[in-house]
C-alpha cells in the first residue's frame, strides 16, 4: 500500500524522495538542493506532492504545503514513519542508491570542511562506506580510508570498540580495493585492469595501512574477534619495516593470550618481544638472581626519595617506551604464574626509570615496587610512599589508559597494609568502571574478582556475596577474561558451600564449579596463583568443617607455591589459618611433629603481629584469635580469656562478622571446656 502511494507521485518527486531517504529519516530541502545543484524553490513543488500525500511532514510540524514565500531552505522534514522511509529508499535500484550515498557523503564532506570530526565525520562515512571500492579511483579510495582511520580513532577514545573495528576494516577495504581482505567473495581483476596494476597499499600508503591494521587488531582484541586480530597482525608482521612496528604487533598478541587465560603463552610472547628490544631475563630465575636484582635496585635508588623520583624528566625514546609497555602488559600474568620472574620484571622497570626518567608506565612500576617492598620485604611505610609516588606520576602524565591498573595495584596491594579493607571497596568499583570505559578489560575483570574477594574477607554477608558473585560471573564472561572467570567461580562456590552445605562441601564440587576440574585447567594454563587461590579457599572450608587433615594438605600445597601469594590478601589468610590448623591437630601429634608445629605456629604469630601493628583494623582480631588459641593450648587460661575477649571486641569494632562468628565459636568451646 505504501509503495502504491509512492509510485503515484511524479517521477521527479519519486527521485527526490529516494534521495531524501538516502540522506536519512530526516533531511532539509536546502541540503537536497545542494546535492542536486538546484535551488530549493525548484524542488519545493516535488516535496509538496509528498506532503499532500502524507508521506513527509515538517519536523516543526508544518502541515501545509510549501509556498513560494515560505522560505523552506533551512526547515527540517521527516518521513512519517519508518516503513515509508524504507519504501522510499527502495524506489531505485541498488546501483542508483550507491551513487546517491556517494553524492550525500561528498556533500556532507564539503559542508564539514577540512577539519570534519565528531558526529559529522560518522555521518559522512555512513554514506561513503557503502560505495563499492571498485568504482572509485585510487586517490578517492585512499581519502576515504584516511577518514575511516580518523573515525576509528575517535571511536576508540569513547570506548566504542565495535565501531572502531568497523571503521578500521572499512578503511582497509578501500585501501585494498576490489581485492580487499574484508570482502566475502574476493575476485581477481582481469589482467591489465587498473586494480591489477595498482601498487599495494603497503607500498602506496604505508603509514595509513600500518595504522589501520594495528588499530583494527587492537579493536578486534577488544571485541574478542581473535580470528580477525590474528589476520591483521599477520599482515603487520609480514609487511612492517621497523622493529618497533613489529613489536607493537607482538604487544597485541601478548594481551590476547592473557585475556584468553593463556598466561604462559602471553608471557613467552612478551619476553620474546623484550628480547628483540635487548631486554632479557634468566630463563629459570633463582633466589640469587632476585637478591642481586633487589640489591642493584636499592643501589640505583641510593640517595633518592620516592618524592624526588616524581620530578625526573619524562622518557622520549620510543625504544624505551616500548620496553615499558611490554613489561606493563605482562606484569599481571607474571605475578599470577611466574613468581620467580615477577620481582625481576619489577626491578628492571625501576632501574630503567631511575636511569632514564619517567614514562607513564613508571606509575604502574612504582606501584608494583611498593607491593614488593610491603608485601615481600615487610617495609609497609616505604611501600606506601611508592604507592603515593605512583599516583603522582599517573597524575603528571594524565594517562587514562593506566588509571585502572595503577589504582587497582594501589587499592588492593598497598592501601590494606595501612587502611581497612572496607575503605577501598567503593574505590575498586569506580576504578572498574573506568577500566571498562578505556578498554582495559583485563583489569576490569581483575577488579570485579578482587572486589568480591575483599568483600568476602571483610565480612560482607553471604547472601549479598552470592548476589554479587552471580553478577560478576556474567560481566566477566562478557569481558572475555577466561582466567579471571575461573577465580570468581572458585569464590562463588566457596560462598555457596558456606550457605548451602552439601556432602563434603570442603571439596568444592557443587552447582558453580568442580574444583578438581578447575585445578587441572589452571595447571595446564600455568596459573600458579589460581591454584593457590583454590587451595586457600579449600583451606578455609576444611577448617570450618573440622577437616583438619585435609586442611593440612591444603597448607602444604600452598607452601609449594608460596611465592604466588606475595603481597596480597591470600598471604595473611594463610598465616591466620596455618596456626589454627596446627593447634587443632597438636594433641594427636608425636613429639617430633609437635616441635615442627610449634615452629610453624611461632613464625605465623610473629608475622601476624607485624601486620596487626601496621593495620590493626584488618589484622588485629586475627592475631588475637591465634594468640588466644595458642594460650588455650598451653593451658594459660587467664591469658586465653583476655585474648578471646579482645579478639571479639576488635572483630565487632571493625565489622568482620564472618570471623567474629569463628572467634565466638572457639571462645565458646574454650569456656565449655572450663565448665563455664
Amino acid at each position: 500500500m505504501i509503495r502504491t502511494r509512492l509510485v503515484r507521485l511524479s517521477p521527479a518527486a519519486q527521485t527526490l524522495l529516494n534521495l531524501a531517504a538516502c540522506v536519512g529519516d530526516r533531511f532539509s530541502l536546502q541540503f537536497l538542493a545542494e546535492i542536486e545543484a538546484k535551488s530549493p524553490e525548484q524542488l519545493s513543488e516535488h516535496l509538496n506532492e509528498a506532503i499532500r500525500q502524507e508521506l513527509v511532514q515538517n519536523v516543526a510540524p508544518v502541515v501545509k504545503p510549501i509556498s513560494e514565500t515560505s522560505s523552506p531552505d533551512n526547515e527540517q522534514y521527516r518521513f512519517l514513519h519508518d516503513q515509508i522511509h524504507a519504501a522510499a529508499y527502495h524506489l531505485e535500484p541498488a546501483e542508483t542508491r550507491l551513487a546517491r550515498h556517494r553524492q550525500v557523503g561528498e556533500a556532507l564532506l564539503r559542508a564539514g570542511g577540512m577539519q570534519i570530526g565528531g558526529n559529522a565525520l560518522f555521518d559522512v562515512l555512513y554514506h561513503l562506506n557503502q560505495i563499492d571500492p571498485g568504482l572509485l579511483t585510487v586517490p578517492e579510495r585512499d581519502r576515504i580510508a584516511g577518514l575511516n582511520l580518523q573515525a576509528a580513532r575517535e571511536a576508540q577514545l569513547t570506548a566504542a570498540f565495535e565501531h572502531c573495528l568497523s571503521h578500521a576494516r572499512s578503511g582497509l577495504s578501500f585501501l585494498h580495493g576490489p581485492q580487499t581482505i574484508d570482502r566475502r567473495e574476493p575476485c581477481s581483476p582481469p589482467e591489465n585492469s587498473p586494480a591489477s596494476t595498482t601498487p599495494s597499499p603497503w607500498s602506496r600508503q604505508y603509514p595509513l595501512t600500518y595504522d589501520l591494521c594495528l588499530l583494527g587488531a587492537q579493536a578486534a582484541y577488544w571485541n574478542l574477534a581473535f580470528d580477525v586480530m590474528d589476520e591483521l597482525l599477520a599482515e603487520i608482521l609480514k609487511n612492517a619495516k621497523s622493529l618497533l612496528e613489529r613489536v607493537r604487533a607482538h604487544e597485541v598478541h601478548t594481551m590476547a593470550h592473557i585475556s584468553r587465560g593463556q598466561l604462559s603463552e602471553g608471557i613467552q610472547t612478551g619476553l620474546m618481544a623484550l628480547s628483540l628490544l635487548g631486554v632479557t631475563f634468566p630463563p629459570k630465575p633463582r633466589q640469587r638472581h632476585i637478591a642481586l636484582g633487589y640489591l642493584k635496585t636499592r643501589l640505583a635508588l641510593l640517595g633518592r626519595t620516592p618524592e624526588g623520583l616524581r620530578a625526573m624528566a619524562p622518557i622520549h625514546s620510543e625504544h624505551l617506551l616500548a620496553v615499558f609497555r611490554i613489561l606493563k602488559e605482562i606484569d599481571a600474568a607474571v605475578f599470577l604464574s611466574r613468581p620467580d620472574l615477577f620481582p625481576l620484571t619489577v626491578f628492571k622497570q625501576i632501574q630503567l626509570s631511575v636511569k632514564h626518567g619517567n614514562a607513564a608506565e613508571s606509575a604502574a612500576a612504582y606501584c608494583t615496587f611498593g607491593l614488593v617492598l610491603g608485601g615481600i620485604m615487610g617495609n609497609f611505610e616505604l611501600g606506601t610512599r611508592f604507592g603515593r609516588l605512583a599516583l603522582g606520576v599517573l597524575e603528571d602524565f594524565d594517562s587514562r589508559e593506566l588509571y585502572p591498573r595503577v589504582h587497582f595495584l594501589n587499592n588492593y596491594f598497598i592501601r590494606p597494609w595501612k587502611e581497612p579493607f572496607a575503605d577501598v571497596l567503593d574505590s575498586m568499583l569506580e576504578t572498574q568502571r573506568v577500566a571498562v570505559r578505556v578498554g582495559d578489560f583485563e583489569y576490569a575483570a581483575y577488579l570485579l574478582d578482587l572486589h568480591l574477594a575483599c568483600s568476602y574477607h571483610s565480612g560482607v554477608p553471604l547472601a549479598r556475596l552470592d548476589e554479587l558473585a552471580g553478577q560478576y560471573v556474567q560481566r566477566i564472561t562478557e569481558l572475555g577474561q577466561k582466567r579471571t572467570l575461573r577465580t570468581v567461580q572458585i569464590r562463588w562456590q566457596t560462598i555457596r558451600s558456606m550457605m548451602e552445605p552439601a556432602a563434603e562441601p570442603w571439596r568444592m564440587t557443587g552447582s558453580i564449579c568442580n574444583a578438581e576440574a578447575l585445578r587441572a585447567t589452571m595447571v595446564a594454563a600455568g596459573d600458579t596463583h589460581g591454584q593457590c587461590d583454590l587451595l586457600v579457599n579449600r583451606l578455609i572450608l576444611c577448617y570450618h568443617y573440622y577437616q583438619y587433615d585435609e586442611a593440612l594438605l591444603c597448607l602444604e600445597g600452598i607452601e609449594d607455591r608460596f611465592g604466588s601469594l606475595a603481597g596480597e590478601i591470600l598471604m595473611p589468610l594463610y598465616y591466620f589459618y596455618c596456626p589454627l590448623v596446627h593447634i587443632a591437630r597438636f594433641a594427636r601429634l608425636s613429639a617430633a611433629q609437635q616441635r615442627l608445629s610449634r615452629t610453624r605456629i611461632r613464625h605465623c604469630r610473629k608475622q601476624l603481629g607485624k601486620w596487626a601493628a601496621s593495620s590493626p583494623a584488618n589484622y588485629a582480631h586475627k592475631r588475637l584469635l591465634v594468640e588466644a588459641a595458642w594460650a588455650e593450648l598451653k593451658q594459660r587460661n587467664d591469658a586465653a580469656r583476655e585474648f578471646y575477649d579482645a579478639a571479639i571486641a576488635m572483630a565487632e569494632t571493625n565489622g568482620y562478622g564472618h570471623e567474629l562468628g569463628l572467634i565466638n565459636e572457639l571462645a565458646g568451646n574454650f569456656y565449655l571446656r572450663l565448665g563455664r
